[in-house]
Parts: C-alpha cells; sequence; structure tokens
C-alpha cells in the first residue's frame, strides 16, 4: 500500500511539473507578462504600466475562478464562494500531498 501512495504521489509530481508548467506557459503566464512589460518598458525609457498588469491579473483570476466553478470544485452564491463536496475532496487529497512533502497542513473553515 505505501508503494501505491508513493507512486500515486510521485506521479502527480511528473505531471504538475511537466504538463502543468507547459500549460501555464503556453498561456503566457502572469509572472511572464509582467517581465515582458518591465522590459518593454526599459527599452522604450518608461516605467511599466501597472494598470496593464493589474487587468491581466483580474483576467487571470476569473479565468481560474471559472475554471473551478465550471469543474464544480467550487460553488458561488451571492458573491461568495465555497468549496463543494467534490472541492473538499480535491483540497483533501492535495492538502495531505503537500503535508508529506512539506510537512505543513493548510485548514479550511
Amino acid at each position: 500500500m505505501l508503494a501505491d501512495l508513493i507512486l500515486c504521489i510521485s506521479l502527480y509530481g511528473i505531471y504538475a511539473i511537466s504538463f502543468l508548467e507547459f500549460w501555464s506557459l503556453a498561456q503566457g503566464g502572469y509572472s511572464l507578462s509582467i517581465i515582458e512589460e518591465i522590459r518593454i518598458a526599459e527599452y522604450e525609457y518608461r516605467k511599466p504600466d501597472i494598470n496593464k498588469l493589474a487587468t491581466i491579473g483580474k483576467i487571470k483570476f476569473t479565468n481560474r475562478i471559472q475554471s473551478l466553478l465550471n469543474k464544480k470544485i467550487l460553488l458561488e452564491e451571492k458573491g461568495n464562494f465555497e468549496l463543494t463536496p467534490k472541492g473538499r475532496l480535491v483540497f483533501t487529497v492535495l492538502n495531505f500531498i503537500h503535508w508529506l512533502v512539506n510537512g505543513k497542513y493548510q485548514h479550511i473553515k
């Protein structure tokens, strides 16, 4: 059983490091947008456009929340978000893996 657990955690680690990293890069991650804006601003001898970066951040946040809503991990009611039973299960599994790796456990309400 321990070997199966280690296998699952290892596969998750490989998935997280490879697929999610490639996906994030393909989507033009927020960090890359910040670096690009700073590079362009330096080239044009101006300050970075913070409003542009804030807008990108808001769009990415909205897209991520919508994705969690679509997957039935989050539930929105009157502007408040809470985990669904499926969301609590996902949180518990990922939290357990986080605890195994880092020795820290995150509590939710």
